[in-house]
């Protein structure tokens, strides 16, 4: 987590909140899944204390080709364990489906390994930007304790 050293204005955070935005959404490593941008009408001081509303942008890292390469095997190795090659040479329905929904099953969980998502806070009507990047591939398990 990352927290700016320095607060600003509500009209200096519209600014730096949008600047970040357009930033990853320039970036080929990041795929967003919405418009995060927010409007120069917006009134993000009502809107957060009065309606409690929570401004964030998520990014999700593009994978390595070793992760994606690690992805066809596992995939190919969880089908082959179900059906033999002639049966995915030629699938029946059932077996494409069951393919459709494995592939977008690994790739969701693929791409939710490492996630940038930041967000506005607010103190004393002071803004700040905080940033987190999550990175799964690191998650703690209890090993290393």
């Amino acid at each position: 987590m990352v927290v700016d050293d320095n607060n600003s204005d509500e009209t200096s955070i519209k600014i730096r909140f949008n600047t970040l935005c357009r930033q990853f959404e320039n970036n080929k490593k990041y795929i967003p899944l919405g418009d995060y941008t927010l409007s120069e009408e917006e009134d993000i001081s009502y809107e957060m204390t009065v309606n409690n509303k929570r401004y964030e942008a998520v990014y999700y890292q593009q994978p390595e080709i070793t992760d994606s390469i690690a992805f066809v095997k596992e995939a190919q190795s969880t089908l082959l364990s179900k059906y033999t090659e002639e049966q995915l040479a030629n699938p029946s329905d059932e077996i494409k489906q069951e393919i459709r929904d494995a592939a977008l099953s690994y790739t969701m969980d693929l791409y939710s390994k490492k996630t940038v998502w930041f967000m506005i806070g607010e103190y004393a009507r002071e803004y700040y930007i905080v940033m987190f990047y999550d990175n799964e591939y690191n998650h703690a398990d209890g090993e290393d304790l």
